[in-house]
């Protein structure tokens, strides 16, 4: 009775925090770190911060400008190297992959459609700007850094409509949180991030105070640019090809410094993303990377999270898979390069005084800190696909296809570090010295899921999502390993592992016990890594021919469906539903043939019941996200989310689109 009461209290706290952040678009784990809001972020591209404008050497603040396409962005020397590196990835994996094309009518391997990248009918959206002065451990002289994010997107013309969606690329311009020169301090800054969060202002008014001499944007200008990031699907394999995985997408990471001299972005090694070929080629360089690394002072910020390892030993760019995040062996890059005795021994060198590392406690927790430092073992832990910021869509674009719009903005990874950020922020604003460690990608350490500003309401994430609550990551036996010792679920859930690895055996999700319920794991297996890529699945439970027991009103999709460890769902959406279970439409058994046959994929979700179907599925929100590889879409009634895989969105698939 009482975990029930005190688990009301909480979803009630949730409801008023959001209310109260409900004006500025704000919600409580976004605030001061992040401006997300998508119709608020449409008015400040508009004053010059669309991507191209903000690039141009005749930038000025807050100009009103009309929002050019990528036909012009093509045009602009300043990105000729970014794109003719997107398209060189493109034809490498072309090559490597015999049969791989554009579009539907490849069965097995279809490419990121390049031609998007200079469409009169595309460009990249703004989508979020985050600030990220918990860097500031790596750039103390210019306050960390700030984030412009950006999405592929288009709007055309088709003989079935108008077609519009996002694509699955992003860039990420960063800069610098101010220049070295400027007098300006980080508690100046820090404040700055505060009062946006804090705003109840919304829509014209609080794009305006962003842009004021009180507001962060009036700190942000092209001479703070670092470098791009850019991240995108190159190719995607569907379900029917990959049945044994739900389907296999490949994400290409690569990132450019910006040259001011020459108004130029150079290619540039990828921070903390070791380069695993040339140091297995070069036995000398990678005795020399060993030692670097196992260096008790390098151990102890490997534990913080603040490690810099230096660029001898770093790769131009990178490449993850999904799904199944930190199971597969290609996005875990240091996977079989140490042992555990080296480990143990670099433990114990470390840990003096004993027990003052507080992750990395065991050769486990040890490799698994040396994934996730890396661009590609991040971009898996907690993720959606490839990517941990995708954007929530705009009105238009929820009120033109409801089903392929996203409602949470960011991966759970993004939601379950924030308490840390703004820990790290109001210890700036209050010229404290910030606590930089962090504690997993996967899952936030206890001490890191509380909001520590007591004028404003308190962000708890435990029996959350993001900690110990549905869908979090857990040990299923916390015994066996002490770097994972209080990774548990909440009462009344169990640690499940649909696809357990034997090189990394007991890291699963929390899902509800005895019985099933909507949103749930419906298949388990084993992913056995011969060899780095070398991945095999393997189907335990059910057994093969075999169905599960569910009440009648639920059933199970298959993995080979395009669900990664299969899912849970409630077959309509007649009432009563189970808890935590809303009504959204659902692909059928005929949507890819529809696509294939299609001009607009529009005309595949508005047609419903041959296409589609309205289904109960699993509710989602910033407190409680999906599944790992799960996405948070819109549903009809706009005012809450439902779980999908990404790949049942257009926006998070290659395939499928208007040529």
């Amino acid at each position: 009775m009482q975990r029930g009461l005190r688990r009301t209290l909480l979803i009630f706290a949730w409801a008023c925090v959001l209310a109260t952040y409900a004006s500025a678009g704000t919600h409580p784990l976004e605030r001061g770190i992040a401006i997300t809001n998508p119709d608020v972020l449409a008015l400040i591209e508009k004053r010059s911060f669309g991507l191209t404008a903000f690039m141009h050497e005749n930038w000025r603040r807050g100009a009103v400008i009309e929002l050019d396409s990528n036909q012009q962005l093509s045009t602009r020397p300043e990105f000729e190297r970014v794109l003719l590196a997107v398209r060189r990835e493109i034809t490498e994996i072309k090559k490597a992959n015999p049969g791989s094309g554009i579009g539907m009518a490849f069965d097995n391997k279809r490419l990121f459609d390049h031609t998007y990248l200079a469409s009169p009918t595309a460009r990249f959206a703004l989508i979020g700007i985050v600030q990220r002065l918990d860097r500031t451990y790596k750039q103390a002289d210019t306050c960390g850094e700030v984030r412009l994010l950006y999405r592929l997107e288009y709007k055309r013309p088709t003989r079935e409509g108008i077609a519009m969606s996002r694509l699955p690329m992003s860039f990420n311009l960063v800069m610098k949180a101010k220049d070295e020169s400027d007098p300006i301090s980080c508690q100046d800054i820090a404040k700055r991030w505060i009062a946006a969060g804090d705003s109840t202002l919304s829509g014209k008014d609080y794009a305006d105070f962003l842009f004021s001499n009180r507001g962060p944007l009036a700190l942000i200008s092209p001479a703070l640019v670092d470098r791009i990031e850019t991240n995108l699907q190159a190719m995607r394999m569907p379900s029917a090809s990959v049945p044994e995985f739900g389907g296999h997408a490949e994400y290409v990471l690569k990132v450019f410094d910006w040259q001011k001299p020459t108004r130029r972005f150079n290619e540039t090694a990828l921070e903390n993303m070791i380069d695993r070929k040339k140091l297995l080629n070069d036995p000398a360089l990678f005795a020399q990377f060993k030692n670097w690394l196992l260096a008790p002072a390098n151990v102890r910020a490997l534990d913080e999270g603040t490690i810099l390892i230096p660029r001898q030993y770093l790769a131009l760019g990178g490449v993850s898979i999904a799904p199944g995040g930190q199971a597969r062996s290609a996005n875990r890059p240091f996977y079989g390069l140490f042992n555990d005795a080296e480990l143990q021994t670099a433990i114990s060198n470390a840990d003096v005084p004993r027990d003052s590392l507080t992750n990395i406690k065991s050769p486990a927790g040890f490799q698994m800190r040396l994934n996730d430092i890396t661009c590609v073992g991040c971009h898996q832990s907690r993720a959606i696909g490839g990517f941990h910021f995708m954007g929530a869509d705009t009105r238009a674009s929820k009120a033109h296809l409801p089903e392929n719009a996203i409602f949470v903005p960011a991966s759970a990874h993004f939601y379950g570090d924030a308490p840390r950020r703004q820990r790290v922020l109001k210890a700036i604003a209050e010229n404290q010295a910030p606590d930089f460690s962090r504690g997993f990608s996967l899952r936030p350490r206890r001490a890191q899921t509380r909001n520590s500003d007591r004028e404003n309401p308190s962000v708890n994430l435990v029996a959350t999502g993001h900690f110990n609550g549905w869908g979090s990551a857990c040990y299923e036996n916390t015994a066996h390993d002490p770097s994972f010792k209080f990774w548990t679920c909440a009462s009344g859930l169990k640690c499940v592992t649909p696809h357990d690895n034997p090189n990394d055996p007991g890291h699963g999700s929390c899902m509800v016990k005895p019985d099933y319920t909507t949103g749930d794991v419906a298949e388990y297996g084993r992913i056995a890594s011969a060899s780095f890529r070398g991945d095999r699945y393997a189907r335990l439970k059910p057994a093969a021919g075999e169905t599960l027991r569910l009440k009648s009103t639920l059933r199970a999709a298959p993995q080979a469906g395009g669900f990664f460890g299969g899912m849970i769902y409630k077959r309509d959406c007649v009432k009563p539903f189970p808890a935590s279970t809303v009504c959204a439409r659902h692909a059928a058994g005929r949507f890819n043939t529809c696509l294939a046959a299609s001009a607009n994929f529009k005309k595949c979700f508005d047609t419903a019941g041959q296409y589609t179907e309205f289904v109960g599925l699993r509710e989602c929100d910033t407190a409680m996200p999906c599944r790992d590889d799960y996405m948070c879409i819109s549903t009809r009634d706009r005012t809450t989310g439902a779980c999908l895989p990404p790949y049942f969105m257009m926006q998070f698939r290659v395939d499928g689109h208007p040529k």
